[in-house]
């Protein structure tokens, strides 16, 4: 079954730096009013990948949080 993530960035170029991380799973940056995140839809066994890249980009570039919604 696939869900769709949305994992909050802080800024444009931090989206733009993840979504080339998480390029196999065909994510999307996305920014509303100044506000950006990353959109992934993942199939079940990706689910957890998705989710440790995000969280490896994030302590890489000095993040101490990953904010993911989940639908």
């Amino acid at each position: 079954m696939a869900c769709r993530l949305e994992i909050e960035m802080p800024d444009r170029p931090s989206a733009f730096q993840l979504e080339d991380e998480l390029r196999r799973f065909y994510p999307l940056a996305v920014g509303r009013h100044g506000v950006w995140h990353v959109e992934v839809d993942a199939e079940d066994g990706d689910l957890a990948e998705v989710v440790l890249t995000a969280q490896d980009w994030v302590r890489a570039h000095d993040g101490d949080t990953v904010i993911l919604r989940l639908s």
